[in-house]
């Protein structure tokens, strides 16, 4: 008997995928931060479903308009109906999607998916559409988690955020004011002003930027969100514009990195050693975009950002003492020197302490 006959969609599918795919789903799992109630453990389950959910119809667009393409080369060369279907199952089969065991060297790595009220009418859709054939819903899976894996993170992040991203997109276009909180403070109701969604440079995460009055200043400023760390976005009753200053920085932000919204017009002067210079180019994550530099006659040389200082205070962090000086702004270069004064205070008192042996 079939295994799509006799699957109780309340049980649990069982289904091996290569240790890379495992690897993703799981690092994806944790940096789109789905995690247990205790907030440590990620909910391999629940993101399952939810990347089932965001991604299904794309995937089987994805599968049918691929089938169609070699339909119609293999049309060029073969008459009969039945021969057509034929070969392109085949090459379906064996050559764009194959199957994951017959492949040397892939080790595998067991995974349960439990159907959940999310995922009913899709695992029910999916068994009927494989009746009749030799395929199994553990294979049909199998094949669209390989797939998911093989987009850049910033779409793998939109599909298992689809729902959201949709009303983000939404409320883009029509510029309507939107409401939501944060996995950080869900006691604290931003309202924003959409402006864009989009991602950095080197193509990760996904960020909302937007205007957001502050209550304290009572000045409005350009804000930049994590797509997963928005909570129950809904549309407000009021309306507003993003004002010309604030488009002005949310356009720097996109440019120089959306993680950090830029709301100051300040350009950055840092010196890099020879040495600095090779780490700059090394350190990727969350490096600022370069404005303009020149070269010293010493070897070193002057790079100019006009990034946020935030940004550029967390990226210069993580340089070996010498190799990078921040020469203005004076309150980024202040607030360096004082992280590093109170990091030597603390292990100098540490040292003093330790106990004789």
């Amino acid at each position: 008997m079939n295994e799509t006959k006799r699957l109780n969609n309340t049980e649990k599918i069982k289904f091996y995928i290569p240790e890379r795919t495992d690897r993703v789903i799981r690092s994806d799992a944790e940096q789109f931060e789905i995690f247990k109630a205790n907030g440590e453990d990620i909910n391999l389950n629940r993101f399952l479903t939810l990347l089932i959910v965001g991604y299904y119809n794309g995937y089987k667009q994805e599968i049918n308009e691929t089938a169609e393409a070699i339909r119609e080369i293999i049309s060029h060369h073969i008459k009969g109906k039945r021969q057509k279907e034929e070969l392109t199952e085949q090459l379906m089969d064996q050559v764009i999607q194959p199957e994951v065991l017959k492949r040397k060297g892939k080790q595998s790595v067991s995974v349960s998916l439990k159907p959940t009220y999310d995922t009913d009418q899709i695992i029910t859709e999916i068994n009927q559409s494989l009746i009749g054939s030799s395929d199994y819903i553990s294979q049909y899976l199998r094949r669209m988690l390989m797939s998911y894996c093989e987009k850049p993170i910033y779409e793998r992040e939109r599909i298992i955020f689809k729902e959201k991203v949709e009303f983000l997109e939404s409320a883009c276009k029509s510029k309507r004011e939107i409401s939501f909180t944060t996995v950080f403070n869900p006691g604290l109701i931003h309202h924003v002003i959409p402006y864009e969604l989009t991602h950095g440079p080197e193509e990760r995460f996904n960020y909302l930027l937007g205007q957001e009055y502050n209550e304290k200043t009572k000045q409005t400023k350009a804000v930049s969100y994590r797509l997963c760390r928005i909570q129950t976005p809904s549309f407000c009753l009021s309306s507003g514009n993003i004002e010309d200053e604030v488009a002005k920085h949310l356009e720097q932000t996109k440019k120089y990195g959306p993680a950090y919204a830029i709301n100051e017009d300040t350009e950055t002067c840092v010196r890099l050693t020879e040495r600095g210079q090779q780490n700059f180019r090394v350190i990727y994550f969350g490096r600022p975009v370069v404005d303009r530099k020149e070269k010293l006659e010493d070897g070193s040389a002057l790079y100019y950002f006009r990034s946020s200082t935030e940004q550029l205070f967390r990226y210069f962090l993580r340089f070996t003492a010498g190799e990078a000086e921040v020469l203005y702004p004076d309150q980024l270069r202040s607030s360096l020197k004082i992280f590093h004064e109170n990091a030597l205070r603390m292990y100098r008192k540490a040292l003093d302490t330790k106990p004789e042996n």
